[in-house]
Parts: structure tokens; sequence; C-alpha cells
């Protein structure tokens, strides 16, 4: 049994909300995508070996990036029911849409090695517009050093998950992107945007289902509280047909997601600003040695 499992009865548990990536290993050097809770990302260059693996490189030992998008997860070591994300996007071009922030939620181990199940919302800045889209992921392919071809997940086979952003796609209905056009939610004076995503429950919402709430800032999320969305610029609603839950007390991980576009530089801050739920302590597999 590994040391790190082994925990004393009447020792002070001091829980800290830390950050991980999904699947990651201590020698990938990829893994430093997220510095803490910032994405400072060049794709212009990429590597591609004889054997067909592509990981970043650079103008002097890499080829422009045309076609290769890196995705990425950072995911909380303790589980929640939902929370509060901040997301703030720093374009470095203006007019060009660099990539995509998200928010997820929800995150459970899939049905094979390195897969997840997880719901996301997910926003860009088309190069105009602030742009968004919610969706529920069964058994997704997740792991570090993630360049792929393809626009959207993948299975465990490599295969697109789905002709649109989901298995399913709850906001927009139609189409793969929904506009953000609620007052706020635009470019700054300092040419930041921020989106703050809320992802909880409603008192009324005690069988699995989620309600998501957008909102300008933080401070505003914050004062609705966990169970309340008044305040909120958009509310969706996640039913249970898609989540699959019986209960809304569940807890499991939360992950920021980024997608970066092929050739692009994305720059993005992340702050999971509130959590909702007791952490979860131990992990399934501790043990608790006693005195």
């Amino acid at each position: 049994m590994k040391l790190s499992k082994m925990f004393k009865i009447g020792a002070v548990a001091l829980m800290v909300t830390s950050l991980c990536f999904v699947g990651c290993k201590d020698e990938d050097d990829e893994a430093d995508v997220f510095s803490g809770g910032k994405v400072d990302f060049d794709n212009a260059y990429v590597k591609v070996a004889n054997d067909g693996t592509v990981t970043k490189g650079t103008k002097e030992d890499g080829i422009e990036n045309t076609e290769y998008y890196y995705r990425a997860f950072k995911q909380t070591k303790t589980k929640h029911r939902g929370g509060i994300c901040e997301i703030k996007i720093s374009p470095n071009v203006d007019n060009v849409k660099e990539g995509v922030a998200g928010f997820v939620f929800d995150l459970t181990d899939g049905k094979t090695e390195d897969t997840y199940n997880f719901c996301i919302v997910a926003c860009d800045w088309s190069g105009s517009k602030v742009r968004t889209y919610v969706s529920r992921y069964s058994d997704v392919l997740v792991k570090n050093n993630n360049f792929t071809k393809l626009t959207n997940f993948s299975n465990i086979n490599g295969e697109a998950v789905s002709n649109g952003k989901g298995e399913d796609q709850i906001l927009p209905t139609s189409g793969t992107w929904e506009e953000l056009d609620t007052a706020g939610f635009s470019k700054a004076a300092d040419g930041t945007i921020t989106i703050v995503i809320k992802a909880g429950t409603t008192s009324e919402q005690t069988n699995g289902a989620y309600t998501v709430g957008y909102y300008t800032d933080a401070a505003t999320a914050k004062s609705d509280g966990e169970n309340n969305f008044s305040n909120a610029k958009k509310v969706v609603t996640i039913e249970t047909k898609f989540t699959g839950r019986d209960d809304a007390k569940t807890q499991s991980k939360l992950a920021y997601y980024v997608n970066i576009t092929p050739g692009k530089h994305y720059t993005a801050n992340f702050d999971f600003s509130k959590t909702f739920g007791e952490a979860v302590v131990f992990e399934d597999d501790s043990e608790i040695i006693s005195e």
C-alpha cells in the first residue's frame, strides 16, 4: 500500500481546493499548459513523429500548425455538487477566434481507461461576439498532450462523438453555438472578455437535474447563492434525462477546459471562486489507520 493512502485518525485534516490534470503524468511536460488557473499556450508549431504522435513544437524544431487542435483539462482533486467558475479570455489578435474555454462539472470516470463523463459549458470569443454551448458527454477520451485534427471530442477509438457539440447538446437546441448577446458579455476596455458560470441546483431540483447561470461578475453569482439564479443574465436547465442522475446532492469533480485553435495563441484565466458541497476528504480506496 502506498504511504500516501494511509491516514491517522485524530490528525486535523486541512482540505485545500487544488487542481490536477485528468490522467496527469509527472513526466508529461504538456501538463504545464495550465499554470495555476492561467493558460498561455501558443499552438503555432507542432512536431509530428514517424508514428504520427504530435507534440508541441517551436519555429526552430517544428512545422507550422495548420490542422491540430490542442485540448486540455484541469480537474479538482475533491468532489463538489457544483460551483462558480470565472473565465477571463484575453485575445492576442483582434477579430480572430483563438480557442474555446469551458467549465466542466459532474465529471466522472467513463467505462474504459482515460474516458470520462461530464457536462460542459463552453464559451468562445468568435472575434466579434461571445458564444456558448452546453452539452453532456459520455465515455469521452481525455488525455494530456491531446493534439487532434477533430473539431470535437473523440471516443476511445479516436472517432468524433457526434456531428454536433455533444452526444446530448442542450444549448442551443439547433446549431452548434448560441450568441451571448445579453448586455455585459463583450470585450472590455482592457481587451478582456469575462464570463462567469454557475452550476448548481434550485431548491425544486431534487432529481439530479442541474441549472446553469451566466453572470458578468463573480460577486453577483455568489450573492445569488447555490440555489438561486435570479440575477443571472441567462439560465439553462440540464434535465435528468441528460445527466442520468437521481439525486441532486451527488458530488463529482469539477474542471477547467481549453481547446486551442490550430496556429493560434490562446490566453485565458480560470478561477473557481466558490464551490458547493462538502469536499470528499478520503478517496474510496484509502485506508484509515487508527492509533
